[in-house]
C-alpha cells in the first residue's frame, strides 16, 4: 500500500482558532505554578524539567521568573512548526481528520476531530497516517473487538479504533498526553468506548486484546517486544527508523509473528505483525 499525499485543504475555519505562537518555558523540577495562568496550554514533564506551554509570542511572566524557580530556557515558535505543519482537514485513508476549529462537510469518510494542543497526533506525520491507513483496513475486516493503544498522545488513533468499532485503551506515561486525550475523546463522542490510564508501557502486564498499537521510538519498541510477552493476534509497530527495521521483525519472528504489512516513506517505518498462531 502506498501512502499518498495529504488531500487538503478541506473545510473553512470557524470562530475559534489555533495559536499562532507559543512560547515554552523550561523549569528545572516540578512545575508549582497557578494552574489558571493566562494562556496556559499544558505543562510537560520530563527528566527532572518542567516544559511549560503558554500561547502567545514572547510570553514573559513574572510568576515563572521568581524566588525558588530555576528557569533555564524560554523559547517562542510558531504553533504550525511545533506541530510538524499547518493543521487543516485533510483525508488520510478511510478517515477525514481535521482540528475542532475547522468545519467541514459530510464526505463519507469516518471523521476525527482532534486537537494536538501540544502533544503528538495531529495525523500530520507520517506514522500517525500510515497507521490510519493500516488500521482503517484491519478492524473493518477483521473485526478487532478490543484494542490497546500504547503512547496514546492526542489519542488519535484510540479515538480511530473506537469510531470503527473498538474497545480501546489508551496507555501513555505523560499526564498532558492524557489530559488531552480526553478533551478529544469527549469531542468525538467515544467516551463509553475508550478508557484511558497513566502508565509506563515498559512495565505494563498488558490485558487480554485482539490489537496492540504502539506507535513509540524504536529504542523503546524494540525494549517492549524484547522484554514482553504477548498473546494478541495482531500488533501494529511505527515510529520505526531503517535501523530498528530488522531487528523489530527479527525479533517478532522468534515470537512466532509474521509481517502482513510493511509501509514506509524511506525515513519512517510502520509494520503489522500477525501471530502465526492467530
Amino acid at each position: 500500500m502506498e501512502i499518498g499525499p495529504i488531500k487538503r485543504p478541506y473545510g473553512q475555519p470557524m470562530e475559534m482558532s489555533s495559536p499562532e505562537y507559543i512560547t515554552v518555558y523550561e523549569i528545572k523540577g516540578a512545575f508549582k505554578g497557578d494552574n489558571s495562568l493566562p494562556g496556559l496550554m499544558g505543562v510537560w514533564e520530563e527528566g527532572g524539567y518542567s516544559f511549560v506551554f503558554f500561547e502567545g509570542r514572547d510570553v514573559d511572566l513574572e510568576e515563572l521568573r521568581g524566588p525558588g524557580i530555576e528557569l533555564r530556557h524560554r523559547h517562542s515558535f510558531r504553533y504550525e512548526d511545533w506541530i510538524g505543519g499547518r493543521f487543516e482537514a485533510m483525508e488520510v485513508g478511510s478517515f477525514l481528520i481535521h482540528p475542532p476549529w475547522i468545519k467541514v462537510e459530510p464526505s463519507g469518510k469516518t471523521e476525527l476531530v482532534i486537537d494536538p494542543g501540544v502533544v503528538f497526533g495531529s495525523g500530520l506525520h507520517f506514522t500517525t497516517r500510515s497507521c490510519l491507513e493500516i488500521l482503517g483496513d484491519l478492524i473493518l475486516s477483521r473485526g478487532c473487538i478490543h484494542a490497546l493503544d500504547l503512547g496514546t498522545g492526542t489519542g488519535i488513533l484510540a479515538i480511530a479504533m473506537a469510531k470503527l468499532g473498538s474497545k480501546v485503551m489508551g496507555i501513555d506515561n505523560n499526564p498532558l498526553c492524557l489530559q488531552i486525550a480526553r478533551r478529544n475523546v469527549v469531542l468525538n463522542k467515544v467516551e463509553d468506548m475508550v478508557s484511558l490510564e497513566l502508565a509506563d508501557v515498559l512495565s505494563l502486564d498488558p490485558p487480554p486484546v485482539d490489537l496492540i498499537v504502539a506507535n513509540l521510538t524504536g529504542d523503546l519498541i524494540l525494549k517492549l517486544i524484547s522484554n514482553a510477552v504477548f498473546n494478541v493476534d495482531f500488533l501494529l509497530l511505527s515510529g520505526l527508523t531503517r535501523s530498528f527495521v530488522n531487528p523489530v521483525r527479527d525479533t517478532m519472528a522468534m515470537g512466532g509473528y509474521q509481517v502482513l504489512e510493511h509501509l514506509s516513506d524511506e525515513i519512517w517505518n510502520t509494520i503489522l505483525f500477525k501471530s502465526r498462531g492467530g
